[in-house]
């Protein structure tokens, strides 16, 4: 089973199964960011780890791999705080979140196709503390935690959280909203 933490991303796909990724933790005594994937599936009686269940895997930095393009060896790395959503195929996708090392945010956005078994980077940047850029929604919100998230059955929206919105220097509470059109 996926150990105690807390601030994990967390997914419900429409055939009832859960699903669990990342989260702040401890680890012989220490504070990780674990970079698993888990899931249980109905009836909810057997967690069954998909990627990264090791200790090996504890803040793990992300692995990106070629835009767009799915891979076993994509990861978005050891992170809490993540926003999460499922889209209307059930795929899985994750934007922003931190890492045990203070104050460094991600604007990264991925997708997780489970009947293909590899995470994608779609978008955002490949480096920490990215500030917004409010003329364009490819290079679009910057780096955030704590952000709130819904579909409407065909986009994904996201609001506010903890972030940079003009510089990267400096975080504080946003109130921006954001769509993305899968």
């Amino acid at each position: 089973t996926p150990g105690g933490r807390y601030n994990a991303a967390a997914w419900q796909d429409s055939s009832g199964t859960l699903w669990l990724y990342g989260g702040l933790g401890l680890a012989g005594g220490v504070n990780v960011a674990f970079s698993d994937l888990w899931k249980l599936p109905v009836p909810y009686t057997t967690w069954q780890c998909v990627s990264g269940c090791s200790s090996a895997n504890d803040n793990a930095p992300p692995s990106f791999g070629t835009q767009g393009t799915p891979s076993s060896s994509n990861t978005p790395g050891g992170l809490y705080s993540a926003l999460s959503w499922t889209d209307s195929s059930s795929n899985l996708w994750l934007f922003g979140g931190t890492t045990v090392s203070s104050g460094y945010f991600y604007n990264t956005l991925w997708k997780y196709v489970p009947s293909a078994g590899a995470w994608t980077w779609m978008g955002g940047q490949t480096s920490t503390n990215v500030a917004s850029v409010y003329s364009s929604v490819l290079l679009g919100p910057g780096s955030r935690v704590g952000t709130a998230g819904w579909t409407d059955g065909t986009n994904l929206w996201l609001f506010g959280g903890a972030g940079f919105a003009t510089s990267s220097t400096t975080a504080g509470d946003l109130n921006d909203l954001w769509e993305f059109s899968p």
